[in-house]
């Protein structure tokens, strides 16, 4: 993405590797009026747990472990850790 997508009243998601155990985090961005519906990352049947999430309401849960509906003008961010 370039810098002025960021910008752009849209839904974006980001999903992110991090550390050498694989750990991983997934962004889900809502920047629209409306709610928004995500689809969970599940090449290797992870499950996410939300760790953060800037609206209070209860529209944020997920649907199956499948999806996630997002509130208009929200973010939630979820992690997976990997087992050792």
């Amino acid at each position: 993405m370039e810098h002025d997508d960021w910008n752009q009243l849209s839904s974006v998601a980001l999903h992110l590797g991090i550390g050498e155990h694989g750990q991983e985090l997934f962004y889900c961005i809502n920047q629209t009026d409306a709610p928004a519906r995500f689809t969970m990352p599940k090449e290797n049947e992870q499950n996410w747990v939300m760790i953060c999430n800037t609206d209070n309401h209860e529209l944020h849960q997920s649907i199956d472990q499948k999806e996630v509906l997002l509130a208009p003008a929200s973010m939630a961010i979820f992690h997976f850790q990997a087992n050792d």
